[in-house]
């Protein structure tokens, strides 16, 4: 539920909450059996960048499993939504990395 209320809130008028509702859902029911090694580098930071539906969930991960700074990058990124295209890189890298 959580998840969902973030999706609406960072898509406004783009979708309804039911939508972000039944993403969040899709999302939760993959849970740790996710694969994320087909996604390149350059496909994750466009999640971060353009701020789609994975953007939350690329953070949380990182935020996890991450090491050094680009940990800390991912929690404040959570914390205030807002990344800029430099940490956006660096967290697209270490997802890559840890997940």
């Amino acid at each position: 539920m959580k998840q969902a209320w973030r999706f609406f809130k960072r898509l406004g008028d783009l979708t309804t909450f039911s939508e972000c509702l039944s993403d969040a859902w899709a999302i939760a029911k993959q849970g740790n059996e996710t694969d994320y090694s087909h996604y390149t580098v350059t496909e994750i930071f466009n999640q971060l960048d353009n701020h789609d539906f994975m953007f939350n969930t690329i953070l949380e991960i990182v935020s996890e499993k991450g090491n050094g700074f680009k940990k800390d990058i991912a929690i404040k990124a959570l914390k205030y939504n807002r990344l800029s295209e430099k940490q956006a890189w660096c967290v697209a890298y270490e997802f890559k990395n840890v997940a």
